[in-house]
């Protein structure tokens, strides 16, 4: 949870110093936050499955159950915001777009 805490602050951090206007500071604000609650529900749901909620079938850690698929799909959910949310901030970085 520490470096969840902490991706987020850093990632808010660079994001105030982008030049970028309130309509995409808002949309990767979004994928950010969803990035960490996916992350949270995964280390929630991730301890009460038996395959640890790596993935949505049976691993080599265990079979798989509801809290397994509970906790994969938020963290895939959130991993796929993160991927946009990064790649929207070096697109508004890199081409000094200032708005969506």
């Amino acid at each position: 949870m520490l470096m969840n805490g902490l991706m987020a602050i850093v990632l808010g951090f660079s994001l105030t110093a982008l030049q970028v206007g309130p309509k995409a500071e808002n949309l990767i604000s979004l994928g950010i936050a969803v990035a960490v609650w996916g992350n949270a529900m995964f280390y929630l749901f991730s301890m009460f499955s038996h395959n640890r909620g790596l993935t949505l079938g049976e691993n080599v850690l265990g079979a798989s159950n509801w809290a397994g698929v509970v906790a994969f799909l938020p963290a895939l959910l959130g991993a796929i915001s993160l991927m946009c949310s990064l790649s929207a901030m070096l697109y508004f970085h890199l081409l000094g777009v200032q708005e969506a």
